[in-house]
């Protein structure tokens, strides 16, 4: 499997005991999903011969990622019984048991169908966000459904502060 270096995946994985399954990234069907619960990416991966659908551990994420110089794009991970990382020397990480990963499949289904999108600056946001203090970096958003262009109302759940952002184009 291969996938862009700098799509760091693994920023989204479950952590603690409960929802094992989450605790890696998945690869199925040419795309490498990670949730955390609360938050789901999806990003093409690229597979190489023999690679079989499964979980791919953060470790060999990182390790290829470290492994790789400035002048590549990508990382590479060769998923078959066990996680070979060309980049680092063929190093060989055992592959976790594949014990299924959560259903995405709704989530992830018609998205292409889906009519009201804002583009909006992620950094912008979570400065606008501590800008109002917000209690851990959460916000609530109000948009205006007849104009997708139209300023996005950022409120703090603490009071009643209010902010303002742009939306941006793509």
């Amino acid at each position: 499997m291969k996938i862009n270096k700098d799509k760091k995946i693994e920023l989204l994985v479950g952590k603690g005991s409960t929802q094992y399954t989450l605790h890696n990234p998945y690869l199925k069907e040419g795309r490498l999903i990670a949730t955390n619960g609360h938050a789901l990416v999806s990003i093409k991966a690229e597979e190489v011969e023999n690679d079989t659908d499964g979980p791919v551990s953060v470790q060999g994420l990182k390790m290829a990622r470290k492994a790789c110089t400035r002048y590549v794009d990508d990382i590479e991970l060769n998923l078959n019984g066990s996680e070979v990382l060309p980049m680092a020397g063929n190093a060989t990480l055992p592959r976790e048991d594949d014990n299924g990963f959560a259903n995405v499949g709704r989530c992830l289904e018609n998205i292409e169908n889906r009519t009201f999108k804002v583009g909006l600056d992620a950094g912008l946001l979570l400065k606008l966000a501590k800008a109002l203090g917000a209690s851990g970096d959460r916000v609530e958003l109000s948009f205006n459904p007849d104009d997708n262009l139209a300023g996005v109302v950022v409120r703090s759940t603490n009071d009643d502060d209010l902010g303002m952002i742009m939306p941006v184009r793509f």
